[in-house]
């Protein structure tokens, strides 16, 4: 291969890498891996709460369907810089054109949409994760009345799919909602048996934090 056209294929490459769309779906790309890896890192976590997860997962699937209209923050950066100087780390960038820029606009949405519904299907799979919540505080109404009855059939439904004493379940829920830090036996039993669901299932599916795109 001759010197020239190693250049012609440099330049070629070096025109790709500078191009407007190439640069804005980079940004696009990383954006949507900040987040995964931070939900990934949380689950790998010893203390991981499988509450906490579902919230996370939610608040996740809520933030890639808000990237849909709006820019994640590599995006919006490269975005601005762009709009001001023409240029991406000191390289010139061609001006995209109306295609260009409408043709990037329709991917973004496909692509944060499909994250937003792989995610949500993923996890809305495992119905015992959802019926977990009710042992999260933050979720428990602010009435005291409506709060001691909260709840309550969602753990009689965890108690009797994990095989536990149903009446000892409920009993030791209802103290836990006076007094967060009390957490009766089978409470407890009921509460390590879920935390350990949630990392086999994230284990189990932790590809999909890999291979979206």
């Amino acid at each position: 291969m001759t010197l020239r056209s190693e250049c012609a294929k440099c330049k070629g490459l070096l025109s790709k890498l500078a191009s407007w769309q190439f640069l804005t779906e980079l940004a696009m790309v990383k954006d949507a891996l900040q987040l995964l890896q931070e939900l990934s890192l949380y689950l790998q976590r010893k203390r991981a709460s499988a509450v906490d997860a579902l919230f996370r997962v939610e608040a996740l699937t809520k933030t890639f369907l808000a990237y849909k209209s709006q820019s994640g923050q590599t995006l919006q950066k490269f975005l601005s810089g762009f709009n001001e100087t023409k240029m991406f780390k000191g390289t010139p960038v061609p001006e995209p054109t109306e295609k260009q820029m409408s043709d990037f606009d329709t991917l973004c949405k496909r692509f944060y949409q499909s994250l937003a519904d792989n995610v949500s299907s993923r996890f809305s799979e495992a119905g015992l994760l959802a019926m977990a919540k009710v042992l999260c505080p933050s979720v428990w109404p602010d009435d005291e009345t409506d709060k001691m009855l909260y709840g309550d059939k969602g753990i009689a439904s965890l108690a009797k799919l994990l095989g536990l004493n149903v009446p000892a379940a409920l009993a030791d829920f209802r103290k836990h909602k006076i007094n967060t830090k009390r957490v009766g036996r089978t409470l407890r039993e009921l509460k390590q048996t879920v935390e350990l669901f949630i990392k086999c299932f994230v284990c189990n599916d932790n590809d999909m934090l890999i291979s979206l795109y």
